[in-house]
């Protein structure tokens, strides 16, 4: 093979870049394992009232987004979030998670991963509310990180009925 011959480097970038793509090694299992140890603890801090440790768990940027359609929230940016859930978080509502199932995929790349939720989340007030919820989040990984950038929860309509 000539490289001088110019019409060889197409197909030279072409077979660097498909191998470069292909050589990203993303170690699925532990990916899982790091957003399935932040859902655990996001739901842990929501429930203790956590709200420090709760934020970290978020990207905290304009792009953010948190939907409720239940309760007719849909949030955009972090600044947005901070001050509807920092004072929620902070009253120390105290709960339990009775069914907390997270099914996770991570995307090829490595970098993006969503997740699909079956919950139930109890309320440990005098009224041992239960509420059934089905969520929806993705994450992303920043600067090694795993955090949430978009969320939402619904209550299943033949729940509600």
């Amino acid at each position: 093979m000539n490289f001088n011959n110019i019409s060889y480097w197409p197909s030279l970038l072409t077979l660097f870049i498909t191998l470069s793509a292909c050589s990203n090694n993303v170690d699925v299992v532990e990916e899982v394992r790091q957003i399935r140890k932040l859902w655990d603890k996001t739901s842990d801090y929501v429930c203790n009232g956590d709200w420090e440790n709760y934020s970290l768990s978020w990207a905290h940027t304009a792009q953010i987004q948190l939907m409720h359609p239940d309760q007719g929230d849909w949030i955009t940016g972090w600044e947005k979030l901070k001050a509807k859930y920092e004072v929620l978080l902070k009253s120390r509502m105290k709960c339990t998670w009775p069914k907390n199932d997270l099914t996770i995929n991570v995307s090829t790349s490595g970098d993006m991963a969503w997740g699909t939720a079956d919950c139930i989340i109890q309320f440990d007030d005098s009224t041992k509310t239960q509420i059934h919820l089905w969520e929806t989040t993705v994450f992303e990984k920043i600067d090694g990180q795993w955090k949430m950038v978009l969320g939402m929860a619904s209550v299943p309509r033949t729940l509600k009925e």
